[in-house]
């Protein structure tokens, strides 16, 4: 918008409309003034506006212009996307750039990022700690082996982006040692309707389909997607335990094996309405749906000092589990200033001047229901009868409400201070139903037993944070403190357990920027680690006789102190990046086992002591030559444990460090290829040692149909060479375990992307970090 004062030419005033089409010109002196309005598109303007004297505003309320297509030549743009983004207070990793990623899960893509680490369980760590992990910004509903599940069975190519936070800002709840690992989802914004769909298969039972799209039109945009997975794996284990309390010592010797076949679907809706040009209505909801079903067979051997055999049996475990999940959400949003406010371009993780409400619900339910099967062995080892025959149900139903309010203001061109309140009110009930059964008549019972317990807590958490740019250098503090009020009831006994808890916890974070590529940010932050119910538990929740696993109600909260620094480089060859860290943790909990005098071990939880852990995360990649790239990563950790006071002695201090390496090419345009191995060496454990495990990945991916197709394929572990020991000690037992998976697999995936109705489709992330839960 050009304007010139009619009576003198030379005086020109100008101003660009803001996303909603307004403007505002000042310092306009009275008179007759020409407004000349242009805009791609359409036909240019001309407006004449007489400006009285003494007027303060003048409101030319709505200006219609006329459209005029332009017919413009075509364009090509080929980009190069960034693998890693380091932003004030986290690492963002690109999805598509994880090696062996492609046409997998989750799961998969978390073992590609070098500053976490995955289980053969599903179990993530970063810096040896859990984080929590976030969807779009919220925490999940599912923990343990619901939550590794789900990622196992979440598709890779719904995944746009990972944000890796050690040290969160605190706005964030406070919960999780591990720092926080959130997944943004990919989230077209074109016009019109856009989106993917996707199916893979694998070797190992593996089948996962589904498709995600988006739809914008107006102030308007809805987006939701559905994926179905179904999966399997097989298992064969072995322990050999000697009972040092019994007199004379015996042993015995477990062999075992299990088979799992499970499904999981996953269902989400979204809708995103513009109520005006600064305030936003954001709703979500999402569903979850999982069935598993594992057969499990032990074989007992219990054997004198002599290891002469005195009894054998066998243990035969059919599991039936279900599990379901609902989460509500929603947000309003208002900006309190321009997109550019204090004279800043906002970008995906700038919230100033914003004001924020957030209500949140979540609700879930787990049920296992299993038949437990003790059949006798002759001496030949062949099955003689059945003498016991149980029946199990375990149940858990839990629900949260959740509500927020934030501020964020601007503090003059460079600086921000953002308040704000989280409430969460959580609720679980959990029992277990035991009944004996007739081996005979399998449907008549002949005695029951039933535990439970309830479990509530509710969480008020403030926060304050401050940030300010310093030229080069920006630094953000605040402080988070939270109130935790909670309760343990075990109807049919005498006791219930009160939780009582106020704590505060402080952040730092310092970004220095030397130019040329070269930056580092200094962190600090103070976690807790608060007991599920899972943990605090007091039933017994194992089918084996002589392998008990309790919770205990007495577990306190752990609280960790981490520091990190964060140094960067990039040239023209590549980029270094070196992450050293410092964490301390007071009153840990950690799952420890005894054994009895009888041979029966129990294993739970105590608040063993305090550990210090100390190390580095060294990562190289070098930029692509000729179409091919690589990545290398060393993580190193020393761990300093002080448990004396619970286990009469401390574990040893011990190191333990991983390397990580991938490397992919362009092999033509259209075909490319990836390799990965990671190879984690033997480490102690608080009772115990594990044994070194290496995993190799190798995948090929070909696109076609202008790139909007894609066909992959992927092998895991191709030599069969994974393979899981652990040894445990204590004062009154030894024990040897071995467990076997196969992971080795071949995968094939197919992917489409679609876009109808407007252009840009961009695969745009969601919010990353948009909320404090």
């Amino acid at each position: 918008v050009a304007a010139r004062l009619v009576s003198d030419t030379s005086v020109v005033r100008g101003a660009s409309t803001d996303e909603a089409g307004r403007f505002s010109i000042t310092g306009v002196a009275p008179g007759q003034w020409r407004l000349r309005l242009i805009r791609l598109g359409f036909r240019p303007d001309t407006q004449l506006v007489t400006v009285g004297a003494g007027a303060a505003v003048v409101d030319l309320g709505t200006i219609g212009m006329s459209p005029a297509p332009t017919q413009l030549g075509g364009v090509n743009v080929v980009a190069t996307q960034t693998d890693v983004v380091h932003a004030a207070d986290r690492d963002v990793y690109a999805a598509d750039a994880i090696a062996g990623a492609a046409g997998g899960s989750a799961t998969d893509v978390l073992q590609g990022i070098p500053d976490l680490e995955v289980d053969i369980d599903g179990r993530v760590t970063m810096f040896g700690q859990s984080p929590t992990i976030y969807i779009n910004g919220r925490e999940t509903p599912m923990t343990g082996e619901a939550l590794a599940l789900f990622l196992e069975q979440f598709a890779a190519e719904n995944i746009q982006s990972v944000e890796v936070m050690p040290n969160p800002s605190a706005r964030y709840d406070a919960e999780g040692a591990g720092g926080i690992v959130n997944i943004v989802l990919k989230k077209d914004v074109g016009l019109g309707i856009s989106g993917n769909a996707f199916v893979s298969g694998g070797t190992r039972g593996q089948l996962r389909g589904g498709s995600r799209a988006t739809w914008q039109r107006g102030p308007l945009t809805l987006n939701g997607g559905a994926s179905l997975g179904l999966s399997g794996d097989e298992r064969t284990s072995s322990e050999l335990r000697q009972n040092l309390l019994a007199d004379p010592i015996t042993f015995l010797g477990q062999a075992g094996r299990s088979d799992r076949s499970s499904w999981s679907g996953n269902m989400d809706v979204g809708a995103t309405y513009e109520l005006s040009a600064r305030t936003e209505l954001d709703a979500e909801v999402r569903v979850r749906r999982n069935v598993a079903d594992r057969e499990r067979v032990t074989r007992y051997t219990e054997m004198d000092a002599d290891r002469l055999v005195t009894d054998e049996y066998d243990l035969i475990l059919l599991d039936d589990g279900r599990g379901s999940s609902l989460d509500m959400a929603l947000e309003l949003q208002h900006r309190l200033g321009d997109a550019t406010a204090g004279g800043r371009a906002r970008d995906p993780w700038d919230r100033s001047d914003e004001l924020r409400f957030e209500i949140e619900y979540e609700r879930g339910g787990d049920l296992e229901q299993r038949f437990v099967e003790r059949r006798v062995l002759q001496a030949m080892g062949e099955v003689d009868y059945a003498d016991e025959l149980s029946w199990e149900e375990d149940r858990q139903t839990e629900s949260e409400l959740a509500v927020g309010a934030d501020l964020a203001r601007s503090l003059g061109r460079t600086g921000e201070i953002e308040v704000g309140y989280e409430g969460e009110f959580g609720w679980t009930d959990e029992g277990r139903l035991e009944e004996d059964r007739r081996p005979d008549s399998p449907d008549v019972a002949i005695g029951s037993r039933s535990r439970g317990f309830v479990h509530r807590q509710a969480v008020h958490g403030g926060y304050l944070t401050l940030a300010r740019d310093f030229g080069a250098l920006g630094a953000q503090v605040g402080a988070r403190a939270e109130y935790t009020k909670g309760r343990l009831e075990l109807p049919g006994d005498d006791g219930a357990y009160d939780i009582d808890h106020f704590d505060v916890f402080p952040n730092a974070n310092l970004n220095y920027t030397f130019g040329q590529g070269k930056r580092v940010r200094m962190s600090y932050s103070m976690r807790v680690r608060r007991p599920s119910s899972n943990v605090l538990n007091p039933i017994n929740t194992s089918s084996d006789p002589l392998n008990r696993r309790v919770g205990n109600p007495d577990i306190e909260p752990q609280y960790t102190h981490s520091y990190t620094l964060n140094a960067s480089w990039s040239g023209g060859l590549g980029s270094l990046r070196a992450t050293p860290f410092l964490r301390r943790s007071t009153n840990e909990w950690e799952q420890i086992r005894t054994v009895d005098d009888e041979g029966v071990a129990t294993t739970t939880y105590e608040n063993l002591g305090s550990t210090t852990a100390y190390g580095v995360s060294l990562t190289a990649s070098m930029r692509e030559v000729r179409g091919i790239g690589a990545r290398v990563s060393l993580n190193g950790q020393r761990t300093d444990r002080d448990y004396a006071a619970v286990l009469g002695t401390s574990p040893p201090s011990f190191t333990r460090w991983s390397v990580r390496s991938n490397v992919d090419g362009e092999i033509t345009p259209m075909l490319s290829a990836q390799g990965s191995v990671v190879y984690n060496p033997a480490r102690d454990l608080p009772q115990g040692r594990a044994s070194a495990t290496v995993m190799t990945r190798l995948g090929l991916r070909w696109r076609f149909l202008d790139r909007r197709a894609s066909f992959g394929l992927n092998v895991t572990d191709p030599f069969d060479v994974y393979d899981s020991r652990i040894q445990r000690q204590s004062v009154g037992f030894v024990e040897t375990g071995r467990e076997r998976v196969s992971m080795r697999s071949v995968t094939m995936s197919m992917s489409y992307s679609f876009q109808s109705g407007g252009a840009g489709s961009g695969g745009q992330g969601g919010r990353g970090g948009r909320g404090g839960r």
